[in-house]
């Protein structure tokens, strides 16, 4: 079972580290497929798989930011991809070749909450969840056979807390 504590100032999952912080909000890492979302205010751990949290993003209400300059280059370990987007923010992908992972930094530090590649036939998405600022980012990145097409967008991080409230809400009470 997951417990959330504060210590030295930051969240802990059990012993793991919280991926997000951002006020009284705080997102864990995927935990076993699992992402735990704890609102100290309301002191409401929360948990959701990773397709019930593909199935909430497509719900919430995010701002699509703007890429201002996209680099791919080939390279021994893999592609690797740096995107500027408006409002200083740097995404640095890097899709690996032999391990088949893909890991992002935002400005150089390493995103903590991602996902992916996931794939079905030859389409394959990677996502991931980020702080900048105090706003959540979700950055998108889809693959096909002969594009890669990434996207980042800011959440509405109100609109994200009641999605997934919603969400718990029906998964108890059964409500279509």
């Amino acid at each position: 079972m997951i417990k959330f504590a504060k210590r030295d100032n930051k969240g802990f999952f059990n012993d793991v580290e919280s991926a997000i912080d951002i006020g009284r909000i705080h997102i864990s890492p995927f935990i076993s497929d699992e992402l735990y979302i704890y609102i100290e205010d309301k002191d409401l751990l929360m948990n959701i798989s990773y397709f019930d949290l593909i199935e909430i993003l497509n719900s919430t209400r995010m701002y699509k930011v703007d890429m201002i300059k996209r680099n791919t280059r080939y390279d021994k370990i893999g592609i690797i991809i740096n995107q500027d987007y408006l409002g200083g923010i740097s995404v640095c992908t890097i899709m690996d070749w032999g391990t088949q992972k893909i890991v992002s930094s935002v400005n150089n530090e390493k995103i903590r909450l991602d996902h992916g590649p996931d794939c079905e036939y030859n389409d394959c998405v990677y996502i991931a969840l980020f702080n900048f600022f105090n706003e959540l980012y979700y950055l998108k990145i889809r693959i096909t056979e002969t594009d890669i097409q990434p996207s980042l967008f800011k959440v509405d991080l109100l609109n994200f807390i009641n999605e997934i409230v919603f969400y718990e809400l029906r998964q108890k009470f059964k409500l279509i």
